[in-house]
């Protein structure tokens, strides 16, 4: 231990050094700023020999040439950025943890012209004076669901919380205990309507609430009949639910109480025309009757983080005017990048909107390209290349029950484990997120552009060659 702590060089042995002054005349770093490093280096090295974690050096040069090493690996991921672009192989199409849906490309477009100029944020051009951000996309979400009127918080648990809190408080809200889901992060419905202020009454049993059940929790000290659209699991078996619009009747009898369903995937394109899942359009609910609904704009509808609410006017102003809603606003990249994403709806292009477009590819379109991958990158000796039949999940806590067929590609290596693949592509500075299934390292093309394939194949050659 005494001997390989006398081989620790002094600082200024590095300072000396030609490679410490190519590092500062590289520009990322000041003489200052890399003698620190270089200290902190020395330092940890120190503990390591103390603690007998370190690797033997024979000669004070080579510890002098492994702590260059070390430096050069920190100035080379010193400007790599903690939020970067990845490749979705995994075919979950909006995956919350690589970030749910993906912008389309006029989506972007709008959102950077906005970003590299000044906007009409809060500025009425017409009028010339003060204009409101909320006013900005209300008329876009009100055409294509048939709302009255429309604002956009910053998510879908914010937009409950402010309808509880400003229309609820001290109030009772009346839910179906089968309804009570626990959303991504373990955060509960029930919790965010105790946050609110609002005073929970749960009615019914877990797989089974009737009419008579909200009747008879009915009283002056009721606000709402509330409805959470169970999106992200199903019930099965022996059960019943009361619909939207018998809860809109139920209401009718009582003066005073409002009527609200929370639908969190919020779908503006009706995917149970081509078969898939059950999924309401918010257009659907709201033509019950119903005096608002509240839905993600970053699940189904394919477009930024963001909770939309639509209903009723004189509702919809309330919100406006609550404090709450000034805390809860959104920013000019979301609304930007929001009504490019519904200007797609209006005009009938969804072909234009990634989430949609991947849900509904072609299964035969998956096979094809999954084939031209498996043609340029099965030339690599190392690996072995698989074209097998899949099924690929929406993700984003919707639709749980749907399973779309799709065409993977399982990679074997001669030596390399699958779990030793993952974690070897997880470390590219573009990293390629696949799956494992079965003990096999498998990639899923429904979410891989043309684009990243070719990115893919470049990964692939560089680190199995």
């Amino acid at each position: 231990m005494k001997d390989q702590l006398r081989l620790l060089p002094a600082v200024h042995v590095f300072q000396a050094d030609d490679r410490f002054q190519n590092m500062v005349e590289g520009g990322q770093f000041s003489q200052s700023g890399l003698t620190m490093i270089v200290q902190e280096e020395l330092d940890e090295i120190r503990r390591q020999i103390l603690a007998g974690n370190w690797t033997r050096c024979e000669t004070k040069q080579e510890m002098v040439d492994i702590i260059f090493e070390h430096l050069h690996k920190r100035v080379n991921h010193s400007e790599v950025h903690k939020i970067r672009p990845v490749i979705n192989a995994t075919g979950v199409v909006i995956h919350t943890n690589l970030g749910r849906s993906r912008l389309s490309e006029k989506a972007i477009r709008q959102m950077t012209k906005v970003a590299r100029h000044y906007s009409n944020l809060e500025y009425d051009i017409d009028a010339g004076v003060r204009g409101s951000r909320h006013d900005l996309v209300e008329d876009l979400i009100c055409d294509i669901t048939g709302s009255e009127a429309a604002m956009v918080v910053n998510n879908n648990a914010a937009a409950v919380y402010l309808v509880l809190r400003a229309l609820a408080k001290d109030k009772k809200v009346i839910v179906s205990r089968g309804e009570l889901v626990e959303i991504g992060g373990s955060f509960r419905v029930s919790s965010i309507m105790e946050e609110s202020g609002a005073i929970l009454k749960e009615v019914g049993t877990t797989n089974k609430t009737h009419i008579r059940d909200y009747e008879g929790a009915v009283d002056e000290d009721t606000a709402i009949l509330m409805k959470v659209h169970t999106s992200n699991f199903k019930v099965v078996g022996f059960t019943a639910s009361v619909s939207t619009y018998n809860l809109v009747e139920i209401a009718k009898q009582y003066e005073g109480v409002l009527t609200y369903e929370d639908l969190g995937s919020g779908a503006l394109y009706d995917f149970r025309e081509e078969g898939i899942g059950e999924e309401p359009i918010v257009k659907e609910v709201l033509s019950s009757g119903i005096d608002l609904v509240t839905f993600s704009g970053d699940k189904l509808l394919g477009g930024p983080q963001c909770g939309i609410i639509a209903g009723r006017k004189p509702l919809i102003k309330k919100l406006k005017k609550h404090q709450l809603a000034r805390v809860l606003r959104v920013d000019k990249f979301t609304l930007a990048s929001l009504e490019a994403t519904l200007f797609s709806y209006k005009y009938d292009r969804k072909e234009e909107i990634p989430t949609v477009r991947d849900i509904l590819q072609p299964v035969e379109e998956i096979r094809e390209q999954a084939q031209r991958f498996i043609d340029v990158a099965g030339s690599i000796k190392s690996i072995t290349l698989n074209l097998e039949e899949s099924v690929s999940k929406i993700g984003g806590g919707t639709m749980p029950e749907v399973e779309l067929p799709t065409y993977i590609v399982s990679v074997k290596h001669k030596s390399m484990s699958c779990k030793a693949l993952f974690e070897e592509l997880r470390g590219e500075a573009i990293p390629v997120i696949g799956r494992i299934k079965e003990e096999q390292f498998i990639l899923d093309f429904r979410t891989v552009t043309n684009e990243e394939q070719t990115e893919m194949v470049k990964i692939f050659e560089k680190i199995f060659v």
